[in-house]
């Protein structure tokens, strides 16, 4: 059998948790059935240059504003049809939509879309052309059951276009010992103080402002000795926010902004608890990766956070945007410190044992052939599909 080509498809740039996730996949995919080509909308990040150094064609489509998505459509239809592409897989809302309305002039025998997360932040339109545009899929992969929930709910796709693939991370990559030793050395924080960590993008969503605000409850409260530190990894828009509030609230020796960093392993390892403050999630790789670690999670008890943690076997749930709740828990963590090394047991073995990248890989390039020889047998054409009533 020829070789299957795939053109993979995402929005942007910059690496978060569904780059990662893209990253991993392509270092595990078979390059003996597949030809796998990978392009990003948006530019500012390192994304498709990463991907080239790894053996793939790859580039950036420099996707600034709508100029730019109507040449990206066109250069996009050429490359499909030079390219003889048989999948076109997308990740995230912006490339999701611009494969299906590609479809309407292009000839390809599959698209599949990948949901990430339950996106909170669309506004009516978004959902409406979502769930409108949705008959010009053939497939929809949610990676948690909070976001094929929310698909099946909110943008009403049909069930049977929906599909359950869970993320799943490199268990292997976690498993050297002596992980962050050094680290705390080189951000300055002694050995002997209670290291917190937050890791993702400094947007809105991960609500990195209630973690802040917790940092200064226990701070007053004077309950925890000696009083933790908080490092945040990552970058995004409110980092300016985020510096002020650090600011206003006098925890400038308490909590550190470190930006994009490429050694979060290390940085996992230092740290002694995991904590996320998200508004909304689908299933964040930062907290399988701290899992894969021994890292006990404190998190919000939103979308597929819900899956991931087990409240007080593998980690604390709390409220969303309650920055006392969150407190609590991290008072009650370090103030219990054999709940610590347990619970990090506790979550190594869950994720070793549901969200590994082979099980992902494996899932997904099973689709790609079930889904081709599917369509060989019933020799489909590319566009025969029932359009849902407006």
């Amino acid at each position: 059998m020829k070789n299957i080509n795939v053109l993979i498809l995402t929005t942007d740039s910059r690496i978060g948790g569904t780059e990662k996730i893209l990253i991993e996949f392509l270092k595990k995919a078979d390059r003996t059935k597949f030809n796998i080509f990978f392009m990003c909308l948006k530019p500012g990040g390192p994304l498709a240059d990463i991907v080239k150094k790894m053996g793939f064609k790859s580039e950036c489509l420099n996707v600034k504003n709508i100029f730019g998505a109507i040449r990206a459509y066109f250069y996009l239809k050429r490359f499909l049809k030079q390219n003889k592409i048989q999948i076109l897989h997308s990740y995230l809302f912006h490339s999701n939509i611009l494969s299906r309305i590609i479809r309407i002039h292009t000839k390809i025998p599959l698209i599949i879309n990948s949901q990430r997360s339950t996106d909170e932040w669309k506004k009516w339109y978004h959902i409406f052309l979502d769930r409108y545009t949705g008959f010009l899929c053939d497939a929809i992969i949610c990676n948690s059951l909070a976001v094929y929930n929310t698909m099946l709910g909110r943008e009403k796709h049909k069930k049977e276009k929906l599909l359950y693939i869970p993320s799943g991370i490199d268990i292997k990559q976690y498993e050297f010992k002596g992980i962050g030793i050094d680290i705390r050395d080189s951000i300055g924080i002694p050995h002997n103080v209670p290291l917190l960590i937050n890791v993702g993008n400094l947007r809105k969503p991960k609500g990195q402002i209630f973690l802040l605000k917790a940092m200064k409850i226990i701070k007053d409260r004077g309950l925890v000795s000696p009083k933790p530190k908080a490092i945040i990894v990552g970058e995004g828009a409110l980092r300016g926010f985020l510096e002020k509030g650090i600011r206003n609230l006098k925890i400038e020796k308490d909590v550190f902004l470190l930006g994009f960093r490429d050694d979060i392993v290390h940085l996992l390892g230092a740290s002694d608890i995991f904590v996320l403050s998200s508004l909304w999630e689908g299933l964040p790789v930062s907290v399988m990766e701290a899992m894969a670690l021994k890292k006990p999670i404190i998190a919000t008890n939103v979308g597929g956070i819900l899956e991931l943690i087990q409240d007080n076997k593998t980690g604390l749930l709390v409220p969303s945007a309650n920055p006392v709740a969150l407190a609590d828990a991290i008072e009650r963590l370090l103030n219990n410190p054999q709940m610590i090394p347990e619970m990090g047991r506790n979550a190594k073995e869950f994720i070793e044992k549901n969200y590994t990248i082979e099980k992902m890989v494996d899932s997904i390039e099973s689709l790609y052939i079930d889904f081709l020889e599917e369509r060989k047998r019933n020799k489909l054409s590319s566009f025969d599909y029932d359009s849902p009533e407006l």
